[in-house]
């Protein structure tokens, strides 16, 4: 977990990850085995991937969520916090 937060089930094949830290931004991760889900303190381990398909939204302000590109710092967080 790059920060304290919660993942939930998506679908059947991704999971949510949202955070009070950054409360505007949702992060979709996909293909994750056997994920952790629940309430999660930064450091914890998400799970394990052979092929991980990340996205992140942003909140817009009509409610919406957008598709945005993150930045290579906050991928890196991802994969090795």
């Amino acid at each position: 977990m790059p920060f304290d937060g919660k993942l939930q089930p998506m679908d059947d094949h991704c999971i949510a990850l949202t955070s009070p830290e950054v409360p505007a931004y949702l992060f979709r991760l996909c293909g994750i085995n056997r994920p952790n889900l629940g309430q999660h303190s930064q450091g914890h381990t998400i799970g394990r991937a052979q092929q991980l398909v990340f996205a992140t939204f942003r909140k817009e302000p009509d409610g919406t969520w957008a598709l945005i590109e993150p930045a290579t710092e906050l991928i890196e967080q991802f994969l090795t916090e």
